[in-house]
């Protein structure tokens, strides 16, 4: 509960209207002390002013009026103070208060007990409030036992408006379909410390079983494919940013579940960061969508890319080593292109196409005849490598001869096939022989 402001309890000796002193303990609720009473018979307003809303409860059954209401309760509550003294203390009740927490207070004012509870009161003006109250009883000289009740009030209302706030947020996201999550980053291991009810249909694991440990225990043997998302998530919170990643899991019965986690910081009032919320989405049906997708892919582009690259390089992309290129001393490329292909192309697309697919299917035969590797065949463009396939015996030069030999026997299919398809276009060739390096750049090129 929200503190108070100090109370001076030597200061409510003075509001009795007889002047008569009090001698004795009372008990601050609010601060769990008991502080001996000093009576003070003429204290000055300015003193009154400085408490907390007050008032002092005759102990006298059944009504237990009031005596004295200090100029902070009449602030509070916006009644004056002639419209307070003799009544008690229930006149602020209304329809909104619950009869129980009421009657809870009647029984300890019966029973001269200390109590404390929160109450739905109302102003003058009809405007509710949520009103946290503290009675004690107070002894004085001139009695036995107590004469009196100190009572002390304060607004809570905001306190009890954010409360409600937080409950009902916690029940929408036990609602939510995604897992929802918060930890605290400023404890080095970053446990959880609240997680909704769709983190236990996620996972497996029951809320108190997340509460208090880092989730990468879900991780499981999976750590090290997890770990550039890793990388990602240390990221952000070391830099109290936010970052979305997709996490290969493991349920409380051993079965697989990637979740795309989404991490957003959570910035108190005073600006300060302590806190991190995490959304888990259950994405393992689009990670096997993928995997089929790319598998089915990879089935179609490896041909492709192992007729534009050694096989080694190949063999080292397939099994994702880190170095994808090799140095070749002596190397001989014959490059072959449309001129003006693009020209070409914009002027008749749907001849264009097949026209070039019949006149790389010839210049296939003749890389196959001749026992060279093709590198590419893109639009207008045919590159031709002199470097052999494996098991040939043939060196650079005899490469490089027979890449001559070819750009003659290109021309000459140039001439023939313009002949025969009556499309006129212009072929250029050109040669290149020496020391090339040869690789992958990415999955793309």
């Amino acid at each position: 509960m929200p503190n108070l402001l100090p109370v001076d309890p030597s200061l409510i000796a003075s509001a009795i209207p007889r002047r008569q002193s009090i001698s004795g303990e009372i008990t601050d609720l609010f601060s769990n002390s008991q502080r001996s009473v000093a009576v003070a018979t003429n204290p000055s307003p300015e003193a009154l002013n400085t408490l907390a809303p007050f008032m002092l409860v005759a102990n006298q059954a059944p009504d237990f009026p009031i005596i004295y209401a200090n100029p902070a309760f009449e602030k509070l509550t916006g009644y004056m103070r002639i419209a307070i003294i003799g009544r008690n203390y229930w006149f602020m009740e209304g329809k909104g208060t619950d009869f129980a927490t009421s009657n809870a207070l009647r029984i300890a004012f019966r029973q001269t007990k200390p109590c404390r509870l929160q109450l739905l009161n109302y102003r003058a003006d009809g405007r509710p409030f949520w009103n946290d109250v503290s009675i004690t009883p107070v002894t004085t000289d001139h009695t036995q036992g107590a004469a009196h009740f100190g009572v002390f009030c304060n607004d809570v209302t905001e306190f009890h408006r954010r409360e409600q706030e937080l409950l009902l947020w916690k029940k929408a996201c036990n609602f939510a379909s995604e897992g929802i999550t918060v930890a605290n980053i400023v404890n080095p291991d970053i446990p959880i410390v609240s997680a909704n009810s769709a983190m236990e249909r996620l996972t497996g694991y029951p809320v108190s079983e997340l509460i208090g440990r880092n989730l990468r225990f879900l991780q499981g043997s999976a750590a090290v494919e997890n770990q550039e998302a890793r990388r990602h998530i240390f990221t952000a919170i070391r830099d109290r940013t936010g970052c979305t990643v997709t996490l290969k899991n493991f349920r409380k019965d051993g079965t697989i579940i990637w979740m795309r986690l989404t991490l957003a910081p959570i910035i108190d009032d005073d600006g300060a960061c302590r806190s991190m919320a995490g959304t888990h989405v259950d994405v393992t049906a689009e990670v096997a969508k993928d995997l089929r997708t790319r598998e089915a892919t990879q089935q179609q582009t490896d041909p492709l890319r192992l007729a534009m690259m050694p096989r080694k390089i190949f063999d080292r992309w397939r099994n994702k080593e880190f170095i994808t290129c090799d140095k070749y001393d002596s190397v001989t490329f014959l490059c072959c292109n449309v001129v003006d292909c693009s020209a070409i192309y914009r002027q008749n697309v749907t001849e264009f196409i097949p026209l070039m697919r019949q006149l790389y299917t010839r210049l296939d035969v003749l890389v196959d005849k001749n026992d060279v590797w093709k590198a590419a065949s893109i639009r207008g463009s045919y590159l031709i490598c002199s470097l052999t396939r494996e098991g040939s015996a043939r060196s650079a030069q005899e490469g490089a001869v027979t890449l001559f030999r070819l750009a003659f026997e290109i021309q000459q299919l140039a001439r023939i096939f313009t002949a025969r398809n009556g499309t006129s276009f212009a072929l250029r060739i050109g040669l290149h022989s020496g020391p090339v390096t040869a690789g992958i750049m990415s999955d793309e090129e």
